[in-house]
């Protein structure tokens, strides 16, 4: 098994009121590629985590795509 790091990417996003959402593209331990969303409030000290396993590497960028369109039109703004 390799790890494909080249291709793990993460996108952040932010909204006025304080609120963010992160969602990451990586590999688990196992090689398997997985899709890690935490979101909370800026500044507090824990927020809620959920991690979607994916067939393959495009399945998880379509759960990333998915993922932005839904946070901008819920007024988040991509921090990167």
């Amino acid at each position: 098994m390799r790890y494909q790091t080249g291709q793990w990417c993460q996108c952040r996003f932010e909204r006025e009121d304080g609120r963010y959402y992160t969602a990451v593209i990586e590999q688990d331990l196992m090689g398997d590629w997985v899709v890690r969303r935490i979101w909370g409030g800026i500044g507090k000290p824990a927020g809620t985590m959920l991690i979607t396993h994916c067939p393959d590497l495009e399945a998880a960028r379509s759960v990333l795509r998915g993922i932005q369109k839904r946070r901008l039109l819920r007024q988040y703004k991509q921090t990167h």
